[in-house]
């Protein structure tokens, strides 16, 4: 009766692997680009594991973004494992002998178990996973409560304990959502708790450029490529920042460099072709422009940009026709639309014009 489910399963398994090369391809993470051995993949469960039961009993100093930092021997995290042991204890003496307590303590950690698994998680540590595992916590105390309660012994001090714990989760909240105020306040502070952390530099950088402070955006982009230089979108938007400042020549560096690194970065060739563009090389323009719609067939901006370096270049039908592709993608985009109706009614002089000349005759 099984048989028919084993099958499936052993055919999608065979296919992931096909297509993914792996059960789970990932090589590394965003702040940690080296590759853990088997070894250290299971060692690293403990201190992750301890620093989750922190984070779960008392929630300060959180921060939307950790940088991983995997020990590599078990005597780095001796005391994160037994501290997993004790943890372990106690969810067998439960079982023997509050079994509310022993389901508490499972649901703590079963939520846990799937990002354990540390290959297939870009950010081994995250406090969202934290959301089904607070369940159990709350459960338990819950139940420690309870049974404080219901012996009629420190009641006072325990509900007392319990209105601080609230109220302090009530601040901490309070204070928590000021940092989610918008994407500056909140990647802002991720920087601040996780300065070597490559990807909130980065996208600090991109709201910044965003808000107009092309300097500011620099220098966090540029720190997210000290970082990892092979780091593509940073490549890209510090390029964008260089051309909004007119640094040409540094733009075109960053962009090249992003689709050498990438050169299926549909959005780089976009943006590498506008900088030729800026510097007069039109027919490298147009190239570029070319690429980044094959990449990307419904790439509105770059057929507009396409029509508008034909439009430069004098093939106006070529003009017509992108910058057409551009609206018929993005018809409420009026620039585009601007764009067509100029470009149509060059065309329009130009033809009436040579028509003119070919009545009169020399």
């Amino acid at each position: 009766g099984y048989f028919p489910y084993i099958a499936v399963i052993a055919v999608y398994l065979f296919v992931r692997f096909q297509v993914l090369g792996g059960f789970a391809p990932w090589k590394g993470h965003d702040d940690f680009r080296g590759e853990l051995s088997t070894y250290q993949n299971v060692i690293n469960i403990f201190p992750l594991f301890i620093l989750y039961l922190k984070k779960l009993l008392l929630p300060v100093g959180l921060n939307a973004w950790y940088v991983f930092h995997p020990i590599t021997s078990l005597r780095e995290g001796l005391l994160p494992f037994v501290g997993t042991i004790v943890f372990a204890v106690f969810i067998f003496v439960a079982w023997r002998k509050n079994r509310m307590a022993f389901f508490s303590l499972i649901l703590v950690v079963l939520p846990l178990l799937p990002v354990f698994y540390i290959p297939a998680i870009s950010v081994p540590f995250s406090e969202r996973y934290l959301y089904l595992p607070s369940f159990g916590f709350v459960l338990l105390a819950a139940l420690f409560i309870d049974t404080i309660i219901a012996k009629r012994k420190w009641i006072f001090p325990v509900l007392t304990l319990t209105l601080a714990v609230i109220i302090f989760y009530f601040l901490e909240t309070m204070q928590r959502n000021t940092v989610w105020k918008d994407n500056y306040t909140f990647w802002t502070d991720t920087v601040r708790n996780s300065p070597a952390g490559l990807i909130p530099r980065y996208n600090l950088g991109v709201e910044l450029l965003a808000r107009g402070r092309i300097d500011d955006a620099i220098v966090q982009l540029r720190t997210a490529l000290r970082l990892n230089p092979d780091f593509s979108p940073a490549r890209n938007n510090l390029g964008t920042a260089y051309m909004r400042k007119g640094l040409m020549d540094e733009a075109i560096a960053e962009l090249l460099t992003a689709v050498r690194i990438d050169p299926k970065y549909a959005v780089a060739h976009n943006n590498l072709g506008s900088a030729d563009g800026e510097k007069g090389l039109a027919g490298m323009a147009i190239e570029e422009f070319k690429v980044a719609v094959e990449l990307k067939p419904d790439f509105a901006d770059a057929y507009n940009n396409l029509g508008i370096s034909y439009w430069k270049s004098g093939d106006l039908e070529k003009a017509v026709m992108y910058c057409g592709k551009a609206v018929s993608l993005s018809p409420y985009n009026t620039s585009y639309r601007d764009n067509l109706s100029s470009v149509k009614e060059v065309k329009r002089f130009r033809d009436e014009n040579m028509l003119k000349m070919k009545n009169t005759g020399p």
